[in-house]
């Protein structure tokens, strides 16, 4: 309360100091106007922090949305919803390349209306779990280039080592296998698929 009182001294002061009535109105006006414009600036800013706030907010959903969304994600996170609309397949000759391109299709097969085959790679898939390591390849291992319907392509390359099915998903960098029936299915499959160079 100490400062109101000095407050209120002050202006007592000021009505003491001796001048015309058009000099203290005119201060009056400067000081309400002086006022006014302080409050419209705390008024706008008052609206722009939340303003910010809430575009930050937004900015930041919208990096973190997109990089946990599925188009950048390969096989793990495509297990739930996978709807295969192509396959184009070819021998691999190397462990460490993906060799089907656009523009070669030298000894690569493309696979579009296989329901049985669509279905085992799909079902593999969904079966497969993640592993550390993989085994080495046997003689024959797959390039599969799987385009799904909403255009997306998962590039793996597929093996058969003893009992079980390996996958190395190229997008992601991991290992996957699988001992079910789908997975035998598809490495039959895979064998047996005429016109394509073993």
């Amino acid at each position: 309360m100490s400062h109101l009182d000095e407050f209120d001294a002050l202006f007592k002061d000021l009505r003491n100091i001796e001048r015309s009535t058009f000099v203290k109105e005119q201060s009056l006006t400067n000081i309400l106007q002086s006022k006014r414009v302080k409050k419209s600036w705390y008024s706008k800013q008052r609206f722009i922090i939340p303003l910010t706030s809430l575009v930050a907010c937004f900015i930041v959903y919208f990096f973190l949305n997109t990089y946990f969304s599925h188009d950048n994600m390969g096989v793990s996170e495509e297990k739930v919803e996978l709807h295969i609309s192509s396959v184009m397949v070819k021998t691999s000759q190397s462990d460490l390349t993906f060799e089907i391109n656009s523009t070669t299709k030298l000894n690569t097969l493309e696979i579009n209306n296989d329901d049985s085959f669509m279905n085992s790679l799909e079902n593999f898939i969904s079966e497969a779990e993640q592993i550390t390591t993989a085994p080495n390849k046997n003689l024959y291992s797959y390039d599969l280039n799987i385009v799904l319907e909403n255009s997306q392509e998962i590039k793996v390359e597929i093996w058969e080592n003893g009992d079980a099915l390996y996958m190395y998903d190229f997008s992601e960098d991991r290992y996957y296998s699988s001992t079910g029936q789908s997975a035998s299915n598809l490495h039959s499959m895979l064998v047996n698929i005429p016109y394509l160079p073993q």
